[in-house]
Order: structure tokens, then C-alpha cells, then sequence
């Protein structure tokens, strides 16, 4: 903490192997890497993590348009809107602390699982999810409204499942079929 990286060879990536790059600045970039996993498949297994800490009234300026393995999002005093500077892939565990990330059209794509979510932090925008495992699936998601979370509950699967979710706070584009029952102006585009 306290210093500047920089990769004068942005063509050759860092390599992070199991261990955490906490990026607690007011701003600058997230390098860009091999985010991986050390020892995979042993029970010393670490995967690399994104930590994020240190946003307040200024925006990370590059660096999330990669693939991760964790992203830890923990900007407690975030004020500024963080938008994604192109898709991203968290392979492992999308845990949302503290702060608001913001899609912006781009794609969020989680392989793994996500934890945490609140009126306090979650994804302004769309989330892709994959999964290939039963029970409940939660999508921390929102928009300038305010958080408008989902969860879906798989009770049987037979092959993997790609979602992408989006919540919307207006009325619903179209019209209900005479047996359901329209109550408020959410709705949800899975």
C-alpha cells in the first residue's frame, strides 16, 4: 500500500498465483494478469483475489475488463459510480462488502458463486451466472432505483445453466395473461 505498480511490459501479464492484489488506492488501475489458482485440486488450494478497498470519490481507470478467479468488493466510503471497462469472468466467488459496480453494457459473468449483496452493495446493471449445482442462486443486482435483488431456487438439473439476470423499476413492456396478478412497477429480465 502507499506505492505505484507499473508494469512497463503491459504485453507480458503479472502472473498471480493464489494471492491477493488489494488495490487500496482513490482511483488508478487494476494491473492487468493471470489471475489463477495455486496448487489447484489439493486441499491448499488458494485462488487469486481482486480485493478491492480504497474507492471513494474517484473511479478505477482500467483494469476491469479481465478474467478473475475472487473479486472482493469492500469500498465502504465509495461515492463514484465504478463501471466495468469491458466484460468480465469471475471464475471462483464474487463477494460484494461494500460498494456499488456498475455494468454499463458490458457483461459480468460469474463461473463460481456469489456472497454478500445489499442496499449497499450490488451490480447496477446485469449479471451473467452459470451454475451447475441445486438450491438457491442469488443475483445482487439493482439500477439508480436501489437494490432489487432475485433468487432462483434450482430444484432439479440436468445439464450446466446460464442466466443472465436484469432488474427493471417500471411498468412491465407488456401486458399479463388473465391469470396473474400485476402488484407494483418491478419486474425482472431473466
Amino acid at each position: 500500500s502507499g506505492g505505484v505498480f507499473v508494469n512497463e511490459e503491459p504485453t507480458y501479464k503479472i502472473a498471480f498465483h493464489g494471492g491477493t492484489y488489494q488495490h487500496e488506492r482513490n482511483g488508478g488501475e487494476v494491473p492487468a494478469a493471470n489471475w489463477t489458482i495455486l496448487l489447484p485440486n489439493t486441499t491448499n488450494q488458494k485462488a487469486a483475489k481482486l480485493l478491492v478497498t480504497g474507492l471513494r470519490d474517484s473511479v478505477l481507470t482500467g483494469g476491469l475488463d479481465q478474467n478473475f478467479q475472487d473479486i472482493e468488493w469492500s469500498n465502504s466510503s465509495q461515492t463514484a459510480q465504478q463501471k466495468l471497462h469491458g466484460n468480465v469472468t469471475v471464475n471462483g466467488t464474487l463477494n460484494l462488502v461494500a460498494g456499488l459496480l456498475q455494468t454499463d453494457g458490458k457483461q459480468l459473468n460469474v463461473l463460481g458463486s456469489i456472497t454478500g449483496g445489499s442496499d449497499k452493495s450490488f451490480v447496477n446493471g446485469s449479471i451473467t451466472y452459470a451454475s451447475t449445482t441445486l438450491g438457491n442462486k442469488k443475483f445482487p443486482i439493482g439500477n439508480a432505483s436501489g437494490y432489487m435483488p432475485l433468487v432462483l431456487e434450482y430444484t432439479s438439473l440436468s445439464d450446466s445453466s446460464i442466466i443472465t439476470a436484469t432488474a427493471f423499476d417500471t411498468d412491465l413492456p407488456t401486458a399479463l395473461s388473465s391469470e396473474l396478478v400485476k402488484v407494483g412497477t418491478r419486474y425482472w429480465k431473466i
